[in-house]
């Protein structure tokens, strides 16, 4: 007896019947929510990428407010050395900061309307200020060191 032979048309039509059947898995109702369960975690990583960019922004305002109050925060910190600076007579000795020790420092207001613009740049330095354009007058530089002392200088 012969064996039997596969009928490849038979096989073909029972694929194709199989492949119309794979084709209607997405209208199966848990695929379907599936779909709209991956929409939502799609809308949450949405939200959340979104809530990522927010806080970096926040963070970004904080240290710029941050910057901000440590500049009130040092000004606010001078302000009874200015004041007693302030009164001073043109002998009379200058206060620094706490912790100050740099050198060269004007002892009084005298001294410091003779200083030279090396010297008043190496105590701007040493003060911590902004410098000043090297192209000034070395009388902008005496201010630049009153006014954040609180001595009352004349240009």
């Amino acid at each position: 007896m012969a064996a039997q032979q596969p009928n490849f048309a038979n096989a073909s039509q029972h694929l194709h019947a199989v492949a119309n059947e794979f084709n209607l898995i997405p209208n199966i109702p848990a695929i379907q929510q599936g779909n709209q369960i991956l929409g939502v975690l799609q809308q949450i990583l949405a939200n959340i990428q979104q809530a990522r960019g927010d806080i970096q922004q926040v963070e970004v305002r904080l240290q710029a407010v941050e910057g901000q109050l440590e500049t009130l925060n040092n000004h606010h910190n001078l302000l009874p050395l200015r004041l007693f600076n302030s009164s001073l007579s043109e002998s009379a000795e200058i206060r620094y900061p706490p912790g100050f020790n740099g050198v060269p420092f004007a002892r009084n207001r005298f001294e410091l309307n003779s200083y030279s613009k090396a010297n008043c740049q190496a105590l701007i330095q040493n003060l911590g200020l902004q410098p000043v354009p090297p192209e000034s007058p070395v009388a902008v530089f005496r201010i630049r060191i009153a006014d954040h002392l609180g001595v009352p200088i004349v240009a």
